[in-house]
């Protein structure tokens, strides 16, 4: 066991004691309050730390891309979190939050159907990442796009 940060260490879960684990809301979104100690650089452990997370669970999205017309489809949809904004529509690609019932494919073949109108026979992986959201949010994106010869152009709200 080590005391304190060393060139090329790297801390990990073994660096980090949770204290206890609660979920203190469950609704659309959950928020889970962490009480843990932590490592610290120069040795020993933090005092208890109490910390809330809102957990969204995985996204996923993907890009419809026409290379014929060299075009992609954009989606435009209110947004909780803009509502204080002055246009709470945001435009963004086609996604979706996984189920536990449907694969990631499945998810954003749905979505371009309900969100954009787009059947989508083949997805190509783009990259599957994880964002810290100001140390307060758990989300992973899947990302994908697919090229596609669009038939017409759709615009839903």
């Amino acid at each position: 066991m080590r005391n304190a940060l060393q060139s090329g260490d790297k801390y990990t879960l073994d660096d980090v004691d949770i204290v206890s684990k609660e979920t203190v809301f469950k609704g659309f979104f959950e928020m889970v309050q962490f009480r843990f100690k932590h490592k610290r650089f120069e040795g020993g452990w933090s005092s208890v730390i109490d910390r809330e997370m809102f957990v969204r669970g995985e996204a996923a999205a993907m890009l419809p891309y026409d290379p014929v017309r060299d075009q992609v489809v954009l989606i435009e949809q209110i947004r909780v979190g803009a509502l204080e904004h002055e246009s709470p529509w945001q435009m963004e690609i086609v996604a979706g939050i996984v189920d536990k019932q449907e694969s990631i494919e499945e998810l954003v073949c749905r979505e371009a159907v309900e969100e954009a109108g787009v059947d989508v026979k083949n997805l190509v992986p783009i990259t599957r990442y994880y964002l810290p959201r100001v140390g307060a949010m758990r989300e992973y994106r899947f990302s994908s796009a697919r090229l596609m010869r669009l038939r017409r152009l759709v615009f839903m709200v």
